[in-house]
């Protein structure tokens, strides 16, 4: 056995496992070279298209009416038939019972949800990718009530392509946006009835400047 390895077992806080015989002299680990790649900077992000930068913190409010008819209809696409949504006694007493005050059926939360989506399309134009969104709903709705969702974007920027966390280039044409929104209620037919709000959250999409631009002349914002 070569000097320098024999030597290794009597050097106090070393070990074989510690250090490395290396033509005759011992190396320590953190004196050796170490290849981690070459390493890459981050794509340059696309700049965002006045079109679409102009869109954030603009308001676009939509109105819809909610009825017998809108509540039945969607009680069956969705198959929910909770009574809560189609007997006005039965939902009066289970609201009495959870302190909620609830003075006939309600609509489905999904109801006013889906406006939101409407929101979108009205905004954006078709084309759109909802990538998904954080609501709660914050009061019910009626059979008696108008809905005004006021949708509004907060941020856009280039939708990034990522690889185990790590940016690696951006799809293009494509453009993410982050909006806020809110739905509130008012009876109809009821001047004095205050507005109440009952849903409000956040969503994320994703739009096409090309798709975006060939219809924006239709657009409400660009009209």
């Amino acid at each position: 056995m070569p000097a320098s390895l024999a030597n290794l077992s009597a050097m106090p806080g070393s070990s074989l496992s510690a250090r490395q015989a290396f033509f005759g002299k011992t190396i320590p680990f953190s004196a050796l070279p170490r290849f981690r790649g070459e390493q890459t900077a981050p794509p340059e992000p696309p700049a965002v298209p006045d079109a679409l930068r102009a869109l954030v913190g603009k308001d676009s409010l939509t109105t819809h009416d909610v009825t017998d008819e809108t509540i039945a209809v969607f009680s069956i696409l969705s198959g929910d038939r909770n009574r809560m949504h189609t007997d006005a006694d039965f939902a009066r007493r289970v609201g009495q019972l959870m302190g909620v005050p609830i003075e006939g059926t309600i609509a489905h939360g999904k109801i006013a949800s889906s406006f939101v989506s409407t929101a979108l399309a009205e905004l954006f134009g078709h084309g759109t990718l909802y990538l998904g969104e954080n609501a709660a709903f914050t009061a019910p709705v009626t059979e008696k009530d108008t809905l005004t969702v006021t949708l509004t974007p907060r941020a856009v920027f280039p939708a990034a392509i990522r690889k185990k966390g790590e940016v690696t280039g951006y799809r293009p044409g494509v453009f993410q946006f982050d909006n806020d929104f809110a739905v509130t209620a008012k009876a109809r037919g009821d001047a004095d009835a205050p507005e109440r709000l009952v849903m409000k959250g956040t969503n994320s999409i994703w739009v096409h400047e090309e798709v975006f631009s060939e219809q924006k002349s239709r657009l409400n914002l660009f009209a």
